[in-house]
C-alpha cells in the first residue's frame, strides 16, 4: 500500500471488451479480427497497458492496476482501446 498524506489510490480493473470492430484484414482486404489492448493514460502520459489479445473481437483481460495520485494532482483518467 502506498502511504502518502493527502493523495488517493486508484484501483482499476480492466475486465473485457465485447463486439469490438474488426481492424485486421485478410488477403481479400476484408476486416475479420483485431488484436486489441487497452492503454491507460494520465495527463497525456502512458501509465500502463494491458496485454494484447490476438485475433479477438471479445477479449478478456481481467487485469488489475493500481495508481497513486498525489493531493496536488487532478484525478482525471483516460483510457484508449487500441488494435
Amino acid at each position: 500500500m502506498v502511504n502518502q498524506i493527502g493523495g488517493v489510490i486508484i484501483n482499476l480493473k480492466i475486465l473485457k471488451g465485447e463486439n469490438l470492430a474488426p481492424k485486421d484484414r485478410n488477403w481479400r482486404n476484408q476486416a475479420y479480427s483485431s488484436d486489441p489492448y487497452v492503454i491507460i493514460f494520465r495527463k497525456g502520459k502512458e501509465l500502463s497497458r494491458t496485454r494484447t489479445i490476438k485475433k479477438s473481437l471479445d477479449p478478456v483481460w481481467n487485469e488489475a492496476f493500481r495508481f497513486h495520485i498525489g493531493a496536488d494532482e487532478g484525478i482525471e483518467q483516460c483510457m484508449a482501446l487500441s488494435n
